[in-house]
């Protein structure tokens, strides 16, 4: 399993309920990219290569509040949209740890528009987003979003 994690930052996330359709899937594997799917509902993660399932881990943990697109910082709620593995620890108490480089700016967008940031902070995320690095993890919208324990 080792060599599916070696390039974390090319790895993809999809958190998504049972709700989205194959067409959402494809546009995140069109280059044949290694991913993962978290399935919210199944509470079960798969790593994909393409559209072949490389693993699967189950009986994942989400938020204590379970899974939306409208997540706030403090409501233990996992986010749903596209995200990418921005940093690891495999120091972890957790055994290996991978960040989530979540909020992307399909979700900065959303809190300029609710008010939750400000245009600064909007633009710093949206930057962050489109230069493939790690966005602020200390916004309203929340941040320090890990899987770890696999």
């Amino acid at each position: 399993m080792k060599d599916l994690y070696d390039d974390y930052r090319r790895v993809f996330l999809l958190i998504a309920g049972l709700v989205l359709g194959a067409g959402h899937i494809a546009a995140v594997h069109a280059e044949e990219e290694t991913w993962l799917l978290v399935d919210t509902r199944a509470r079960a993660i798969k790593v994909k290569s393409g559209n072949d399932t490389r693993a699967e881990f189950s009986n994942i943990s989400i938020g204590q509040n379970g899974a939306g697109y409208d997540k706030v910082q403090g409501d233990y709620k996992t986010p749903m949209g596209i995200y990418r593995i921005g940093w690891t620890n495999s120091d972890s108490r957790f055994y290996k740890f991978y960040g989530i480089t979540y909020p992307s700016r399909i979700d900065a967008n959303r809190g300029l528009d609710r008010g939750l940031i400000d245009r600064a902070t909007y633009r710093s995320l949206v930057d962050a987003d489109l230069l493939d690095q790690v966005p602020s993890q200390y916004t309203r919208l929340g941040g320090q979003l890990r899987i770890h324990g696999i």
